[in-house]
């Protein structure tokens, strides 16, 4: 009897670690953002009521939104998050999250082995099919090491899931990339943008004065709603704007260029000298959003 007590316990020791395996916990919970999730889900819907956005009647297929703690940012990425509840007639089948890798050195893409996200507010499970078709591209590979810290993507996550409950996702954590990899990535994921919503996750201008911060990121501001990727990288490389989304961004970016339907608005700039009480080294943060106007009856 002790023997068949020993193995059950020994079954049950690996089940729940595979389990473990399979479900990604988050990394900056009660530091970025509240760990109850009625109080998350109450800050969550301040931040969307709190912005206003007019848009036309449209079929949106992706944003941009920051990644600082809800503190500084978390008001500015309202703002990308409302235009979602905003004549936005579009019907996902699953969201993209496309971050920056900040702990580990990349060289291209990765996208997890595990199952799902565990939120505060819920879960969301990995569109497991997309994420296996997109390891079998170049330049993305399978692997759980970059996201075990990151929180890039982890950031979006409750916004998503207050918004879209249980939707599946596609988390990309997006290394250094060269332009051959920016173009072979994108248009590996031009496929999906008909019926997907594409979340990119960045922050802009770092540790410069307000002054100098607006200066940039308006700059910033004007070439991703030109569509511009080129340009975009060209600058960031060069150091006049700053991103450190630089390569989600630019992917995006190359992704849309050529898309004449697809249109690009500023929906709101800001920076963390407010909340921060800090004017002299800032960060940047922007919303933005990428819509297809639909046609008047």
């Amino acid at each position: 009897m002790k023997k068949v007590i020993s193995f059950l316990l020994i079954l049950l020791m690996f089940s729940c670690v595979s389990s473990s395996r399979r479900e990604k916990l988050p990394n900056v919970l009660g530091v970025f953002y509240p760990e109850k999730d009625t109080v998350l889900n109450k800050e969550i819907k301040s931040f969307i009521d709190g912005a206003k956005v007019e848009l036309p009647n449209c079929s949106i297929v992706g944003i941009i939104s920051p990644h600082a703690g809800y503190r500084y940012s978390g008001s500015t990425a309202g703002y990308s998050f409302k235009a979602l509840s905003t004549n936005n007639y579009a019907k996902y089948e699953r969201i993209f999250i496309i971050g920056p890798s900040h702990f580990y050195q990349l060289s291209g893409a990765v996208v997890p082995l595990f199952d799902c996200y565990v939120l505060p507010n819920g879960r969301l499970p990995i569109d497991k099919k997309v994420v296996e078709e997109l390891a079998k591209t170049d330049y993305i590979k399978l692997s759980n090491k970059e996201f075990e810290k990151e929180h890039s993507v982890e950031v979006e996550l409750p916004f998503i899931n207050y918004k879209y409950p249980k939707m599946k996702i596609v988390p990309i954590i997006v290394g250094s990339l060269n332009k051959t990899m920016i173009t072979e990535i994108a248009n590996n994921l031009k496929k999906y943008i008909d019926n997907s919503l594409f979340v990119i996750s960045s922050d802009l201008s770092h540790y410069k004065t307000s002054a100098v911060c607006n200066k940039m990121d308006t700059e910033l501001a004007d070439i991703v709603v030109s569509k511009n990727s080129e340009l975009f990288l060209k600058k960031n490389l060069s150091g006049e704007i700053e991103a450190c989304g630089l390569f989600p961004i630019s992917v995006f970016l190359k992704m849309i260029e050529k898309n004449d339907t697809i249109k690009a608005k500023l929906l709101k700039l800001s920076d963390s000298g407010s909340s921060a009480f800090n004017e002299d080294r800032v960060v940047g943060y922007g919303s933005f959003v990428f819509y297809k106007e639909l046609k008047k009856k």
